[in-house]
């Protein structure tokens, strides 16, 4: 696990810290070799939990690590694989808890793109994943009293 300060997910603080850790890790970067190009991971709205709007991670890597990774607003995503899903589901994914291409084939998330292409790169999703459950994350509803 990466020490430091919990952040939020969807966060620019988040994506600084995931860009680093898939940058850092050996496994991805034999994992990714063939992976290029941007991939968007889309919250829907959860104001509930502190967001009141969807919020886009937008990530773009090129077969040797992650070379951009930004939080914003979804009006700026524009990318050729874009992955929507609820806050609780990418609570579960980000804990590990949730294998995100089963969560796709579930229909818990959903995929613009090509489901063929995604498949081809399984183990390279799978280490982004294990990259992303390293980073200290603080989920606003574990804050909330039970």
């Amino acid at each position: 696990m990466i020490h430091g300060a919990p952040v939020p997910p969807f966060t620019q603080a988040w994506a600084d810290a995931f860009r680093a850790r898939v940058n850092e890790s050996p496994e991805y970067r034999q994992a990714a070799k063939r992976w290029h190009g941007p991939l968007a991971l889309v919250l829907e709205p959860s104001p509930h939990h502190g967001f009141p709007t969807p919020r886009a991670l937008v990530l773009e890597f090129d077969g040797r690590g992650c070379i951009r990774a930004d939080a914003e607003t979804t009006d700026h995503v524009d990318a050729p694989f874009v992955i929507t899903g609820d806050y609780r589901s990418w609570k579960r994914i980000m804990r590990g808890e949730l294998d995100p291409i089963a969560a796709i084939v579930r229909r818990r998330l959903h995929l613009h793109g090509s489901l063929a292409k995604v498949l081809l790169h399984a183990r390279a999703a799978k280490t982004l994943i294990a990259c992303a459950t390293t980073i200290p994350t603080r989920f606003p509803d574990d804050e909330m009293p039970q």
